[in-house]
């Protein structure tokens, strides 16, 4: 099965005890590791600044293709 992801990735910024924590997020993210847990070939396309792509490197170690489009 094939499935593409289209839509927006965030960065989370969560603060716990005072002191802020970044990590990626949205349903985009997780909704695509999900996918490809379950066995799926995916491929997200999505918007990001070129110098904030390497936020998203976590997709790509958990298998999931990612198509940067110009922000």
């Amino acid at each position: 099965m094939k499935i593409a992801f289209m839509g927006h990735l965030s960065v989370d910024v969560n603060v716990v005890g005072g002191s802020a924590h970044t990590t990626a997020g949205g349903g985009i993210f997780y909704g695509s590791v999900a996918a490809h847990r379950l066995g799926a070939e995916v491929v997200v396309y999505t918007k990001c600044a070129a110098s904030d792509r390497h936020r998203f490197d976590e997709l790509s170690a958990a298998g999931v293709r990612v198509e940067f489009l110009e922000s």
